[in-house]
């Protein structure tokens, strides 16, 4: 009996949710070089749960399949060669594919959306631009799909705990700053909304730190100052993603979702329009 009443508290307690919760689907297809090995990729899902409050919410692409497709053209950071990559788009499904190879000095990995790009197979895709359109607004980002890269250069450290070694990168930090980006965080219409004078303006994030906004680092204004998880990274240090933070996500249109629900969903765990790096410092 109690088991039973226990299984509808919890399905009551799943309908009452507010959306979905980020899905984040980690393909390895473009990881030619085995660096996302198992130790690895449960770092990617770790980082994975850190968005897990938080709602996506994306058109109805199951309207179009499977006539509808993308071909993004990727870049290759290895060589000027582009990389034609096949997307289909899922439900409330954000789809990231993951490698890595030497990005160069001081990059730690490097982040991508595709632009809207795509191909129409048949009559029967008819309004999807439409809905493509509606997923990065002045008001909304809801991505669907990035590209995720890991430099070979550096040495991580890849554990789940917080005691990264002082001469090593720790590759949780990354991760999260790159989804971040992914997310929208200096890659989206509605960041840029946001933006005045080289200071974020969100109502959210002024709630916090008050009416003068947050001063923005880099040339392009996508960056936050060092100390935040996007900032710069530094050797021997883990950074989370703060309370700003996730303010700036809720300013991009994401939606919380209540805090206990939240502490359940945790354990259950292109030409380009943008690209973005996690520089490093030592």
């Amino acid at each position: 009996m109690l088991a039973r009443l226990f299984a509808i508290f919890l399905f009551l307690f799943a309908t009452a949710l507010p959306g979905h919760a980020i899905n984040i689907r980690w393909d390895f297809s473009l990881d030619t070089g085995n660096f996302w090995t198992a130790e690895r990729r449960l770092v990617l899902d770790y980082a994975a749960q850190q968005f897990a409050g938080y709602t996506l919410t994306t058109p109805d692409w199951s309207a179009f399949e499977p006539y509808v497709k993308f071909e993004v053209n990727l870049e290759d950071p290895i060589t000027p060669d582009a990389v034609w990559q096949e997307m289909f788009p899922q439900n409330q499904t954000l789809t990231i594919y993951v490698g890595a190879s030497d990005l160069g000095e001081r990059t730690l990995g490097m982040a991508m959306i595709p632009e809207s790009r795509y191909t129409i197979l048949d009559e029967r895709g008819a309004g999807f631009g439409e809905a493509l359109q509606s997923t990065n607004t002045n008001t909304v980002f809801q991505p669907y799909v990035g590209l995720l890269y890991a430099t070979t250069r550096y040495t991580f450290y890849s554990g789940l705990d917080d005691t990264v070694p002082a001469e090593e990168f720790d590759l949780f930090s990354m991760v999260v700053h790159e989804l971040g980006h992914i997310l929208g965080i200096g890659m989206s219409n509605a960041w840029y909304a946001h933006v005045v004078d080289g200071r974020f303006m969100g109502e959210n994030v002024l709630s916090i730190i008050g009416a003068e906004g947050l001063e923005l680092t880099g040339e392009d204004f996508a960056h936050l100052p060092e100390g935040y998880n996007m900032g710069k990274g530094a050797a021997g240090h883990r950074f989370y993603f703060s309370e700003v933070e996730y303010a700036i996500l809720r300013d991009l249109g994401y939606q919380s979702i209540p805090e206990p629900s939240a502490a359940w969903l945790v354990p259950g765990g292109a030409a380009l329009l943008y690209r973005r790096r996690f520089a490093r410092r030592r």
